[in-house]
């Protein structure tokens, strides 16, 4: 079993059962015991997934806090990240337990794979913003030199 934190200080425990499966399913959401990699991975691919998988898992605990509404709107950024942390670590969990160590072996490098996406998207992002603020200068003294003067 996992943990999270919440940013009001609340702390949300995950289980995954057979059980908590049927009820992810039941919701509409992609079946994590059916081993296909598609399917499992369409929770690394969307944290929105990913967040109603814990939004099912976690319902009671939300109903016991009176949280109204649409789960979701109780999940911050903060929330939302350490929520998937757990959830991620409850999913490898339960596969090791069930003695599926493939299924398990899958997700770690579903999450480090998806983590070096996110890594080469931000240096690339990075490498284009130094690229444009480089040459910004010397644009925009081509832009002003070509503007009309505005004379009074």
């Amino acid at each position: 079993m996992t943990s999270f934190t919440d940013s009001q200080g609340n702390v949300f425990s995950l289980k995954i059962t057979v059980g908590a499966v049927d009820r992810i399913v039941g919701a509409g959401l992609p079946d994590l015991l059916c081993g296909d990699p598609v399917q499992i991975g369409r929770f690394y691919d969307s944290p929105l997934v990913a967040a109603k998988a814990v939004c099912v898992l976690i319902k009671d605990q939300l109903d016991a806090l009176g949280v109204k509404g649409n789960p979701l709107d109780h999940f911050d950024g903060q929330t939302l990240a350490a929520a998937l942390d757990a959830f991620y670590q409850e999913v490898v969990l339960f596969f090791q337990a069930a003695q599926r160590n493939d299924q398990a072996t899958l997700c770690v490098e579903m999450k480090r794979l998806k983590a070096g996406q996110a890594e080469a998207q931000t240096q690339g992002v990075k490498q284009l913003s130094e690229k444009i603020l480089s040459e910004l200068p010397g644009n925009l003294e081509s832009i002003l030199a070509a503007s009309p003067s505005v004379s009074s």
